[in-house]
């Protein structure tokens, strides 16, 4: 698959004749910002509608398939990470970009969604929004929650009677979700089995469902996002990066590895292990059928 950094080339080179109409639109965009009670404000709101004619021109130039659809998917999940009007600031792509950081992603990912969004920004002529890479730094290592420690953080969690922080930390733990990607932890998608982490199809546990479900309906959450305010917010990252160290302060855990981070490690670590073991056990029976053909079939059976 194409790198960023190919993908980026191909389409920046487009030539501004293709792009005329588009930029007239984005004229009329600009013309129609969102008025304040202190006046206006720079930028755009996310222009969804336009996601589909630059995948379908990515696609045009002969990227890969796979490639294709990591870019729409990346789209998507910048999209989502935005306040709910959606609005795209000279902020924003940063913003996202300290946000991903703070989660504990690399510089490498971190830099690869921003190369996709300025792409889409550029095509969209809104260049002025755009943000600078992230300057590569040397990782220091990061802690590491075992399982019996995330056992620990939802028993504190249960004690405190904090349901909300009990359910967050399960399903970031078994879904390898973002904290960006709660907004698509809605009725509708628990109640269908599927949420999308990294862009991704993940299927959440019928246990778990249930569990959300339920907090929901006593919530009374009917349909939409269901990690969310009194109000029906979108709830702020920062509260909930709180939330969970909180957790690992009552649970006798070290602060650090109270982290959405290392939750999803955790999830990460635990699948690898068992495809580990899958694997094994695929080997050992398979050396097992070679063994009993051998003794059948061998040439001096």
């Amino acid at each position: 698959m194409e790198n960023t950094a190919t993908a980026y080339a191909a389409y920046t080179t487009e030539n501004s004749a293709e792009n005329a109409g588009w930029r007239a639109v984005s004229q009329e965009n600009r013309d129609q910002q969102v008025e304040r009670a202190d006046g206006f404000r720079d930028g755009i709101a996310f222009p969804e509608d336009r996601v589909d004619t630059y995948i379908d021109r990515l696609r045009r130039k002969g990227l890969a398939r796979e490639t294709v659809n990591a870019y729409r998917s990346r789209l998507l999940w910048f999209m989502q990470s935005l306040p709910e009007d959606r609005w795209i600031d000279r902020d924003a792509v940063a913003k996202m970009q300290d946000g991903m950081l703070a989660d504990g992603l690399s510089t490498g990912t971190v830099n690869g969604f921003t190369t996709v969004i300025n792409g889409f920004l550029d095509f969209c002529g809104h260049r002025e929004l755009q943000a600078d890479r992230v300057p590569e730094t040397e990782r220091k290592e990061q802690p590491e929650l075992s399982r019996s420690e995330y056992r620990q953080l939802l028993s504190a969690a249960r004690l405190a009677g904090k349901e909300r922080t009990y359910l967050l930390i399960k399903l970031l733990a078994n879904t390898g979700l973002m904290l960006e990607e709660l907004p698509g932890v809605t009725v509708e998608a628990v109640r269908e089995g599927i949420l999308i982490a990294a862009g991704k199809p993940v299927p959440i546990s019928g246990y778990l469902a249930e569990e959300l479900l339920d907090y929901a309906g006593r919530k009374n959450i009917a349909a939409g996002m269901i990690f969310v305010t009194r109000t029906g917010r979108r709830l702020d990252r920062s509260n909930l990066n709180h939330d969970i160290r909180l957790m690992a302060g009552a649970a006798g855990i070290s602060p650090e590895k109270g982290t959405p981070r290392c939750l999803r490690h955790l999830y990460q670590r635990t699948r690898a292990k068992i495809q580990d073991d899958v694997e094994i056990l695929v080997e050992r029976e398979f050396a097992r059928i070679m063994e009993e053909e051998q003794k059948v079939i061998g040439w001096d059976a």
